[in-house]
């Protein structure tokens, strides 16, 4: 939609360019009444749904309503001068051609800038929920008063989730149905919206889904007071300095330090909502979960710090990890190399890879755990082919362009039927284990 707009904006600016050199006209009058239509007809699709208002569109609606502000106002004090009179002096027809030629150049630029984020991020269509529940949503914002901020931030530890669960009117509240808890952590500096074709999915399958922001690890993330708190410079040269050198002897502080933080994140939310299932009435969804089955899921580091959950904490039935190394069973660092735990997993696992991984885990020091992991009885592995390690989040539908360059190429495989067979694993995974 995005390069769709750009085309029909650049080519009313060529006509008027080629119309005022073949005229020899500025057509001052027609431009200012082409421009308010334009936004006119901007606000009609807007509201017809063909245009999906959201911040893709927000510069190129201040850039219409400027332009049809300063058009009512030619239009008001009504310039003739140069719409009624023929310019043919020599001198005057290179001026017009010259303006006219740079305000299609000027323009052009505008546009494309104003469109830069309807282009990279175009609209989409939702991978649609096939559960019989109609889907709730809500945000909320807890403080840990036992833990302070990491990287030297001022204040208590605050955690900021979004839950998806199945609608009040889905359901009869007399009967008080209880539905599993999903608790999800996002990748290295995701969001909590990472994944909300699989949240929705499971909502609409009868699950209360839970997701983190993890603030300093987070892109960025608001709490409940619209406080915007944006990823660690810390975090990030902590990620980049590990992920360029390959040095065990480097990852494994920053490893051990990143999996507490996040670990201790979803521990608390979920003592949080036990808790408050228990009577304090913290929590509007308290009431509706089943505190007695519990699953914890992630992507990427979000995976790792889940699949250490299900190692540590005894209420916790099972994990679905999407891509995720087991950095939380490293023990150590010998000979430059990790050393991992030698046992068994304590509860079921869907590890779902993609091409980033897939067929050369002996090629990250990260992800040896995932090779001994392979025969694991206790352990589902499937490998989605034609997609990389972004594709399995809905990024993959949000941001396309970023999610190419992200992963190094284009995924095969359409976004859709990716996103749609991880809900399909997910789902035949917990039924299988926990029905």
């Amino acid at each position: 939609m995005g390069n769709a707009i750009l085309f029909i904006l650049i080519t009313i600016e060529l006509f008027f360019c080629i119309w005022n050199i073949i005229a020899r006209d500025y057509h001052k009058q027609e431009k200012s009444i082409a421009n308010i239509g334009l936004l006119l007809l901007f606000l009609v699709l807007s509201i017809g749904g063909v245009i999906e208002w959201s911040f893709r569109y927000y510069m190129l609606a201040i850039v219409l309503v400027t332009q049809a502000v300063l058009a009512a106002r030619r239009i008001y004090i009504n310039i003739k001068t140069e719409k009624t009179e023929r310019i043919t002096e020599t001198k005057q027809v290179f001026r017009l051609v010259s303006k006219s030629v740079w305000n299609v150049v000027g323009k052009s630029i505008l546009y494309a800038t104003s469109l830069l984020l309807a282009i990279l991020c175009p609209q989409y269509e939702l991978v649609l929920e096939t559960g019989n529940y109609e889907v709730d949503t809500a945000i909320y914002t807890f403080v840990d008063d036992n833990r302070s901020q990491p990287y030297m931030q001022q204040g208590n530890r605050e955690v900021n989730i979004q839950c998806w669960f199945p609608s009040y009117e889905s359901y009869d509240l007399e009967k008080r149905e209880k539905y599993p808890l999903v608790i999800f952590s996002h990748g290295t500096y995701g969001v909590k919206l990472t994944n909300e074709s699989l949240f929705r999915e499971l909502a609409s399958h009868g699950y209360v889904v839970c997701s983190l922001d993890h603030p300093y690890h987070s892109f960025f993330t608001m709490n409940d007071k619209n406080q915007v708190t944006v990823v660690s410079q810390e975090y990030l040269n902590q990620y980049v300095e590990f992920a360029n050198t390959v040095d065990a002897n480097i990852g494994y502080p920053y490893i051990g330090e990143w999996m507490e933080i996040r670990t201790a994140d979803m521990e608390f939310v979920i003592d949080e909502i036990i808790t408050d299932a228990e009577g304090q009435g913290m929590l509007g969804i308290s009431e509706i979960v089943d505190t007695d089955t519990i699953i914890a899921a992630g992507h990427s580091m979000g995976g790792s710090a889940a699949l250490l959950l299900g190692r540590t904490r005894d209420d916790i039935d099972a994990v679905i990890a999407l891509e995720a190394p087991y950095l939380g069973d490293i023990t150590g660092v010998v000979n430059d190399d990790f050393t991992w735990l030698d046992e068994s997993y304590p509860v079921p696992v869907l590890n779902i890879y993609s091409d980033s991984s897939w067929g050369s885990f002996e090629d990250s020091i990260t992800y040896t755990q995932n090779e001994k992991m392979l025969e694991d009885l206790n352990t589902k592995n499937v490998y989605i082919e034609g997609t990389r390690h972004l594709g399995l989040t809905d990024l993959s539908l949000l941001c396309p362009m970023a999610v190419e360059m992200l992963d190094g190429e284009k995924s095969e495989k359409d976004a859709h039927e990716v996103l749609e067979q991880i809900n399909r694993e997910a789902l035949t995974f917990l039924d299988e284990k926990l029905k």
